[in-house]
């Protein structure tokens, strides 16, 4: 269990809860954890995913505006609050190494978040363009296609997915990938839900760590 758990606000306009999460041991990696659509930090599932990570790793994670009990309306405006966040956390918090990730549409916010500066690598869990509008032309799906228009990413990039998903999405992770040359994409069978499940936040926290072990030995 996580030595560590408490609700936080991230007090900027409009106002977004967050959950910090830690170790008993000093953690030498911080995670930036983005919630699918629709969830909340109380969710069973999301909860225990969130606490076995702490078990190893500093982990914020929070709603985006509109969900929970996040102030504001769910949009485009969430990618904005991410990069916020991945920028403000080092004064808030303390400078680690950070590693974004997410499940469902914030496996998406985790990737396209990964160029930002400090980023050092970014893990998707079952990436999902469910949640950001049922039309290719919704705001917030063009928000991220903008934020995929770059070069191919200089960090390491983690996916994972269950074989039982619709195929518009697997083809999407497909052409992201493709563009990709330092990703990696691990299938597993079950359901998108149950990467939440172990044994993947074990999976999770070993791929983190051993980022954050490669991160530090490059600043030393």
């Amino acid at each position: 269990m996580a030595s560590l758990v408490q609700d936080v606000w991230l007090g900027w306009d409009p106002r977004l809860r967050g959950r910090r999460l830690a170790p008993w041991d000093e953690p030498r990696v911080r995670v930036l954890f983005h919630i699918d659509a629709g969830a909340t930090l109380d969710d069973a599932p999301l909860a225990a995913f969130l606490e076995a990570l702490a078990e190893r790793l500093e982990v914020v994670a929070w709603e985006p505006r509109g969900q929970g009990a996040s102030a504001g309306r769910f949009g485009p405006d969430v990618l904005d609050d991410a990069r916020r966040l991945a920028s403000d956390g080092a004064l808030r918090w303390g400078s680690l190494p950070l590693v974004v990730g997410g499940h469902g549409l914030g496996g998406w916010l985790a990737l396209a978040l990964a160029a930002a500066p400090g980023v050092a690598g970014a893990f998707a869990l079952a990436p999902s363009l469910a949640g950001a509008g049922p039309e290719p032309s919704s705001p917030l799906r063009a928000a991220l296609l903008a934020a995929f228009a770059r070069a191919p990413l200089a960090v390491p990039t983690l996916v994972v997915e269950g074989r039982e998903r619709d195929p518009a999405e697997a083809e999407a992770v497909s052409q992201w990938l493709s563009r990709e040359p330092r990703a990696s994409r691990l299938a597993t069978g079950g359901r998108d839900a149950d990467l939440l499940a172990p044994p993947w936040p074990a999976t999770v926290a070993s791929w983190v760590e051993a980022l954050g072990a490669a991160e530090g030995s490059r600043g030393a």
